[in-house]
């Protein structure tokens, strides 16, 4: 049975490098987030982390992962910088979501590439 949404929160970002600091807290650890079949996941941008806007978020094809998303899912959570998406409750267990998130700065960088991943636990 999913919890809470699970918020990933943006909260700095470096538009040299494109690297974005998560919030760590009991799902989130350094950009590698866990969370359960059926969970929704909400990519929260908080004022003054230095990023304008989420502009796509894609799965990699390496190194080998799974898309463990409902169809259509993440995506853009109406007008706002955030996004959002459920995790299939089909997903097998320890499936792994690598995924390219591509960011906008408040400095007026776009293209700006970060790679965090989700695991799926049991």
């Amino acid at each position: 049975m999913p919890g809470q949404p699970i918020q990933i929160k943006i909260i700095g970002s470096n538009s040299s490098t494109g690297e974005l600091t998560f919030s760590n807290d009991q799902h989130t650890n350094n950009g590698h987030t866990e969370a359960s079949r059926g969970d929704l996941i909400i990519w929260h941008v908080n004022p003054g982390s230095g990023v304008d806007s989420i502009t796509a978020i894609g799965m990699k094809p390496s190194p080998p992962s799974t898309n463990i998303f409902m169809p259509g899912d993440p995506h853009a959570l109406g007008s706002s910088a955030n996004w959002q998406g459920t995790i299939n409750p089909a997903t097998a267990i320890n499936a792994e979501y690598n995924y390219e998130m591509t960011w906008s700065g408040t400095d007026g960088t776009t293209n700006n590439l970060f790679d965090p991943t989700i695991r799926v636990k049991p």
